[in-house]
């Protein structure tokens, strides 16, 4: 079920709701603003104004980065989304989804070398995680298979960071 669906938004509406009656200044309310006018009213601008409130005031708070990359991301900013990872990744270096995640973009802007430092890194927090273990396998390695007598990448991402068809 889809954020499009309207049980869907009507429920996270009335979350939302409620996280503002109970605690309208914790930075978790902020943040949930801000999900839900990027997921569930597609407002980019106003989500990038929300965020860009709560790092004012919680300039430490990595999960504001991680979040304000992927809107950054979506939007086919992809430097300025990269820049916001690297910020992210130093506030919170033993998060290993934030690590993964990052390793994703690296390899949708065809950054091997950069994706694989992410990978290796998040490997070593958690060197029995079943994806990252996957992530490593031949066929989806990091040092991805350079086709013959071209100079691009193969890569199951395509330029969005969406899955490509094959």
């Amino acid at each position: 079920m889809s954020v499009e669906a309207p049980e869907r938004r009507e429920a996270a509406r009335k979350a939302l709701d409620m996280a503002i009656k109970f605690g309208p200044e914790l930075v978790e309310t902020q943040l949930a603003k801000a999900y839900y006018k990027y997921y569930c009213e597609r407002d980019y601008e106003g989500a990038k104004a929300q965020l860009e409130s709560i790092r004012r005031q919680y300039p430490n708070n990595a999960v504001v980065w991680e979040f304000w990359e992927v809107l950054l991301r979506r939007q086919g900013q992809w430097e300025q989304s990269r820049a916001l990872y690297a910020q992210a990744v130093e506030l919170d270096p033993q998060n290993i989804f934030l690590l993964t995640d990052a390793a994703l973009t690296d390899l949708a802007m065809r950054d091997a070398v950069a994706a694989q430092k992410h990978l290796g890194r998040a490997r070593d927090l958690s060197p029995q995680n079943s994806t990252l273990i996957s992530f490593s396998c031949p066929e989806l390695s990091v040092g991805w298979r350079h086709r013959a007598g071209t100079s691009s990448f193969s890569t199951p991402f395509s330029r969005s960071g969406a899955m490509a068809s094959t």
